[in-house]
Order: structure tokens, then C-alpha cells, then sequence
């Protein structure tokens, strides 16, 4: 059964200005709804698998921040000051949240001073192996999606080392600082909660009990419990009831009383639209990264099969 490998170097090529053509082919793809609830459930239950990794990178800022470090280990090396220009310029984070972040790193053991420091030098930091496969095998639950829609990510992913890791975290520093901070205007309502502490995790916790069967996501009604919520993710009850109120007023659910909502269509429809460009972006990243390691696929070919996070082989669909 032949694939078609050209899916990631379309969106690579198309990354820089993803118009709508883009973003709806991938929207309409057949097993589009497949690799968002793989993402969305897989996210949610790493929670419990890694809990350090989830308190660490609470939100989507620290996530881009963790990014950048990972991608100055891979060319040229962490340093403070490094970490606080770049993280300034792409408008990940402020500069005094990149340093606490990097503190932050340091007493939980994810990254470490280089051995060979002398006095009066610039200190450089090392990620260690235990932030490195962190981040890994988190990174790797959405790889496996994006898998889902372009095949010939398969067999990179079914051997994705400490090489293939090391350069993807390169070619994904390189793509966010030459395309800047970036927002869509029809996401600015849903970027204002994902971007406040454990906000994605919330609206994936929503559309997860929201989903009956079928097509994913979907609208349907959602028992609230303010506490569980908290409890799982690490918060308070009064945070959890803030996001509460921000999506409320942004129309992604109703409130059906004190313990009950209804996700909304809108919010399925941002959700969407958001996974369908974090797809695309970071499937042109791996497009870059397996070209810098020559792995760019031949046409045609089997149906890969591919290592999950998970551990387990899952045959891929053809495009």
C-alpha cells in the first residue's frame, strides 16, 4: 500500500504564512479528530506518569521556554543571559520569569553546570538526561498524532534517539525565533486561558468528559467538580474557578447550575483550530530535522508502523 510523502513538506513549506487552504485540509482529514483526542487523552493522563514535568511546565509560556533551553544546549550552549535575550525575543517570557524558570530547573535536577566551568567565565548549563527524556517522551505523544495524518513520520518516529531528539530541539528553536510571536485572531479569546497556569490541560479535561463517542470533540454537557479538577492538576479550587468564569465569558462553555456546563461548539471549533496549526508547525519542524539527519523519506513505500509513547506499535493511515 503506497503513502504519499509529501505531507510534511507541504506544511513546511507553507509554515511561514499557514493560510486557510492549510489549515482546512488538515481540519478535514479523516483521522484529524483521531489524532487530537490521542493528544488530548495521552496529555492528560501524563499528569499522573510525570507529575514533576507538569508542575515545572504549568503553561504554554514555559513550555516555549523549555524549548528555547533544549534548543541553545543543541547549538552552542544554555547560558543565563542566552536564555533571557532569546526568551525576550520570541515572546515566550519575560526575562525575570526565563531566570526563575532556569533556577527553577536547577534545584529539581533538569539541568546542571557544565563540568569544564573556570572561574571569571561564562557559566554554561547542561540539560540532563532526565529533563532530555522528560521532555522526550511528552513531545513524543503529539509526534504520534501528527503520525496519524502524515505517515512518512513513522520510521523517524519509531527510532527518535537522543540524536533525533537533540535535532528536532534545534530546528524547532530556529523555526520559533524566525517566525516570532504569532497570533490568530479568531484564538485570542481561548490563547488568554491557555496561557494562564495548567489553562490547556483545563480545556482538555472539559472536552475529554464532553465526548460521548463519535466525533472529536464534541459539544455535550460536563459535571463539574471544582476540586477534582484542582486536585488533578495541581491547583487551587479558586483557580480552577476562575478558568471556570474566563471560559464562561469567552462562550466556550454554559454553566448548568454549580456543577454542571455544557461545552460549546465554539470551543470545539478553537480547539480545532488551534491543534490543526500546532499539527502543521511542528510537523514542519520534524520535516526540517529529518533533513538535517538525511532522513528525508523516498516516495511511495508500506504503511509504516510506528513506537508510540506508550511503547506499543500502531499502524499508521494512508494519507
Amino acid at each position: 500500500m503506497l503513502v504519499n510523502s509529501g505531507v510534511l513538506e507541504r506544511w513546511e513549506r507553507d509554515v511561514g504564512e499557514p493560510g486557510t487552504d492549510l489549515i482546512a485540509s488538515v481540519r478535514t482529514h479523516p483521522r484529524f479528530g483521531d489524532a487530537m483526542r490521542n493528544s488530548v487523552e495521552k496529555a492528560l493522563a501524563h499528569i499522573a506518569v510525570d507529575p514533576q514535568l507538569h508542575s515545572t511546565f504549568r503553561d504554554l509560556g514555559h513550555v516555549m521556554l523549555a524549548s528555547l533551553a533544549l534548543f541553545m544546549d543543541a547549538t552552542g550552549g544554555l547560558t543565563h543571559r542566552r536564555l533571557r535575550d532569546l526568551s525576550a525575543n520570541s515572546g515566550a517570557l519575560s526575562s525575570g520569569r526565563a531566570a526563575a524558570l532556569l533556577l527553577r530547573l536547577k534545584l529539581i535536577g533538569y539541568v546542571t553546570g557544565a563540568a569544564d566551568h573556570r572561574n571569571g567565565s561564562v557559566r554554561i548549563y547542561v540539560p540532563t538526561d532526565r529533563m532530555k527524556n522528560a521532555y522526550r517522551r511528552r513531545l513524543m505523544i503529539d509526534l504520534e498524532s501528527i503520525a496519524m495524518l502524515a505517515p512518512e513520520a513513522g520510521p523517524v518516529l519509531a527510532a527518535f534517539d537522543n540524536e533525533a531528539f537533540r535535532t528536532y530541539m534545534a530546528e524547532m528553536g530556529r523555526l520559533m525565533l524566525a517566525l516570532g510571536p504569532r497570533h490568530h485572531r479568531d484564538l485570542e479569546a481561548f490563547d488568554a486561558i491557555t496561557n494562564r497556569n495548567s489553562g490547556m490541560l483545563f480545556l482538555y479535561m472539559l472536552v475529554s468528559e464532553a465526548w460521548k463517542g463519535g466525533a472529536f470533540p464534541q459539544p455535550g454537557l460536563v459535571h463539574i467538580n471544582a476540586s477534582v479538577m484542582a486536585r488533578t492538576l495541581g491547583v487551587s479550587r479558586m483557580h480552577i474557578l476562575r478558568l471556570l468564569r474566563e471560559a464562561e465569558a469567552g462562550g466556550f462553555i454554559e454553566r448548568r447550575g454549580a456543577d454542571a456546563a455544557m461545552v460549546t461548539p465554539l470551543l470545539c471549533d478553537r480547539l480545532s483550530l488551534w491543534m490543526a496549526l500546532f499539527f502543521t508547525t511542528n510537523g514542519a519542524i520534524l520535516w526540517r530535522a529529518m533533513k538535517a539527519q538525511g532522513k528525508k523519506p523516498a516516495s511511495g513505500g508500506h504503511t509504516p508502523r510506528v513506537m508510540t509513547s506508550d511503547g506499543y506499535a500502531d499502524s499508521l493511515a494512508v494519507q
